[in-house]
């Protein structure tokens, strides 16, 4: 045998012994899982009991489970200790499991691997085993400089380093110590990426803009320049798809979700590739802000597959769609973009907030049918969704339904109540979405003062102009939600019922 593969052989048996050594004086008869001998014992042991009424659902609070396991109170004893104990072996159990079991995802696979292994190291370096942890370090380190997980290369790095200062290894000390402060430059790197990113977006959520969101782009592409890595471009890309939505300019938007797809997809080892559809979002956005039907259909066509592990964004890139459909007047393109989504039951994933959304696109094309003559008689449709309604419902949402029933009802000549455009003040300060909603109301009390007719219409062309140069916010939050432009729902009706002069 070469002396060196004896070498080698001989620092993997001191490695395993090592090893023993830790498990063996850990008692590993002792430590408790949850294994199938201990839950297939369901007639001795309380667990098995507890893990069963959890799984089948018969388990939902304390007092349940103290009551089918001890006929007690949840305030005895027996069933706290039984609790804490069971939530110790779930714990252990939880080390043990595959931490992907239904995705096929190689880099989170990667990376939860190697967190893994530096929970080991710190271990192995409690129970002093130095060959262990030399061995283990540089291993994890090799790998980690390969695949850019920088966070985990710098704590590696730092620890070799450590250990070759403390063993008066100069050499070894020196070549770590460098690896150290360039993952360094990294880990800061991507640490004030982050916080400038989330400091903007905390302002963007709070519909506040926050100062210099310009100045804080350029810095990020300076970092980007300087340490290239993955989670840098992505909150780089991210504030400056920020920027464009401020500055409601959706073409330079949707050029930057592009651009930003492309560089990501240079990093083949990011354990947050999964992140790159978040752009797909964006763009849609775009598309639906710049009233671009055909660039939504062609970019839904390339990348709808990508979001097949992920039904919660899939069915958001979707909603996006169908509005792109509406707010471009493309209702037959809506329509079966909306029999796609129920066909699957894509919107079943959604909350219920998200599920009445999508009522809500069923009611607008109900009323779409009736202004393009395709379907007279809906009333069986309207009075199906209004019996879906839940009782509590976003206050914004039923705002919503308001609007839509009475432009039915409108629409069909039928009784409107005069209360429903009561009491609608529009102040200046006011935002927008909440602004273009009045002014619609407006316009709708005006018709109804008309009785409907043109001939009485009066004092509409001022409400429509201000509706018109209010600023529409693209955003699919209830508050801002216009399924159909304000604007556009207006020329509907009255085309429907056959006003040419206003």
């Amino acid at each position: 045998m070469p002396a060196k593969s004896a070498s080698l052989n001989r620092c993997l048996m001191k490695n395993l012994l090592e090893l023993f050594h830790i498990v063996r004086k850990g008692n590993p008869d002792k430590i408790e899982l949850l294994d199938k001998t201990l839950l297939n014992n369901k007639g001795d042991t309380k667990f098995a009991q507890l893990y069963e009424g959890l799984a089948s659902g018969k388990i939902k609070s304390d007092l349940e489970a103290s009551q089918l396991i001890y006929q007690s109170s949840e305030t005895d004893v027996k069933y706290r200790q039984l609790k804490s104990r069971f939530r110790k072996r779930l714990l252990n159990t939880l080390l043990l499991i595959d931490p992907l079991p239904f995705e096929r995802d190689d880099n989170k696979e990667a990376y939860l691997q190697a967190e893994k292994q530096w929970i080991l190291i710190q271990i192995a370096r409690r129970h002093q085993a130095k060959q262990v942890v030399d061995s283990m370090a540089r291993n994890l380190m090799n790998s980690c400089l390969k695949r850019q997980f920088h966070q985990l290369a710098f704590r590696t790095a730092h620890l070799l380093w450590t250990r070759a200062v403390q063993q008066n290894q100069q050499k070894k000390a020196e070549k770590y110590l460098k690896i150290r402060e360039e993952q360094l430059g990294f880990c800061r790197a991507e640490e004030e990426a982050e916080a400038c990113y989330l400091h903007h977006l905390s302002a963007f959520k709070a519909q506040q803009k926050a100062p210099d969101i310009e100045k804080t782009v350029s810095r990020l592409i300076e970092l980007a320049d300087q340490y290239p890595s993955a989670d840098v471009y992505f909150y780089m890309f991210s504030l400056s798809v920020l920027y464009y939505h401020y500055a409601r300019q959706y073409q330079g938007m949707a050029q930057v979700c592009r651009q930003a797809v492309q560089q990501l997809r240079k990093f083949p080892h990011w354990p947050c590739h999964h992140q790159i559809i978040e752009f797909y979002l964006e763009e849609m956005l775009a598309y639906w802000a710049l009233g671009k039907p055909e660039a939504a259909a062609q970019l839904t066509g390339k990348v709808l597959d990508e979001f097949e592990q992920d039904p919660v964004k899939k069915i958001k890139f979707m909603e996006l769609y169908f509005l792109t459909a509406m707010h471009s007047k493309n209702y037959q393109r809506a329509k079966s973009i909306y029999k796609k989504v129920t066909e699957q039951s894509l919107e079943l994933d959604q909350t219920l907030d998200d599920k009445e959304k999508w009522r809500l696109f069923e009611a607008y094309l109900c009323f779409v049918d009736i202004y393009c003559r395709e379907d007279k008689d809906v009333s069986h449709k309207i009075n199906q969704i209004k019996k879906k309604l839940p009782v509590q419902l976003n206050k914004h949402l039923r705002k919503q339904w308001e609007i839509i029933f009475h432009l039915l009802q409108i629409a069909q000549k039928q009784d409107v109540d005069p209360a429903f455009f009561k009491n609608i003040s529009i102040s200046p300060q006011e935002k927008n979405h909440s602004k273009r909603r009045k002014l619609f109301l407006k316009l709708l009390e005006r018709l109804h003062l008309a009785n409907y007719r043109g001939d009485k219409l009066r004092l509409t062309e001022k409400y429509y102009i201000q509706l018109r140069t209010t600023p529409l916010t693209y955003c699919t939050q209830p508050q801002h939600l216009e399924i159909i432009p304000y604007e556009h729902l207006w020329e509907m009706i009255v085309e429907h019922l056959e006003i040419t002069s206003w």
